[in-house]
């Protein structure tokens, strides 16, 4: 399972994590685009920004400043989404190993697992940043299979995040997209290329869809 946006209502915080930042550097808000900040990394901002309007900002400071204000709202605020408890208590039942895959670090998703008390549920978290390779890259989930001890055709990805269900795709892993209110541009590609849709996991059922995948 991907985390931010897929089982933690969170994707919204890291876009006001990292605009905190930037108005501080006199950034107006209007000048940064939504989706720009969730998708092209803190280099690809300052890029842009700094390109367009004529400034020298940093993107390591960014970056920094953005996982301070996260490593706060995982400590006190974050919630699973919707359904996301009680489909998770079904798959343990069913004695289906899951770990989550982010590219959020590792340290920042066991503070947010704890905080949200989901953290007894996986056998372990794949971070990005702790491999060097990014959840764009199929060699990621390759990785993840292989923790697990299985074949990527074996394993299925739960995200919100196109470029991450298509790099799953890729390796032969079995995706299901899932909506995300904070962050939907995608959506469209995502119902086309994803094996599954979900809108919610409120009211999913989970054992059915278990039980036909012959877990």
């Amino acid at each position: 399972f991907d985390m931010d946006g897929t089982l933690l209502d969170s994707q919204r915080a890291w876009y006001e994590a990292e605009m905190g930042y930037l108005r501080e550097q006199g950034v107006d808000k209007d000048e940064v685009d939504y989706e720009l900040l969730l998708t092209a990394g803190s280099q690809g901002v300052v890029d842009y920004l700094n390109d367009r309007l004529q400034l020298d900002l940093d993107a390591t400071a960014l970056r920094q400043a953005a996982l301070e204000a996260m490593e706060q709202f995982y400590a006190t605020t974050v919630t699973p989404k919707e359904g996301v408890r009680e489909m998770l208590d079904i798959l343990q039942g069913l004695g289906i190993p899951m770990a989550i895959g982010s590219a959020t670090p590792e340290e920042l998703c066991e503070l947010a697992l704890d905080t949200t008390k989901l953290r007894s549920y996986f056998s372990f978290v794949l971070s990005s940043s702790a491999i060097d390779i990014d959840k764009s890259d199929a060699r990621f989930f390759t990785v993840a299979a292989e923790r697990f001890g299985i074949r990527p055709e074996e394993l299925v990805v739960f995200d919100d995040a196109l470029l991450a269900l298509r790099a799953a795709r890729e390796v032969g892993c079995h995706t299901v997209g899932v909506k995300d209110e904070g962050y939907d541009q995608d959506e469209d590609a995502i119902r086309f290329e994803a094996d599954e849709f979900l809108y919610s996991f409120a009211g999913w059922q989970t054992e059915e869809w278990a039980r036909e995948q012959a877990f």
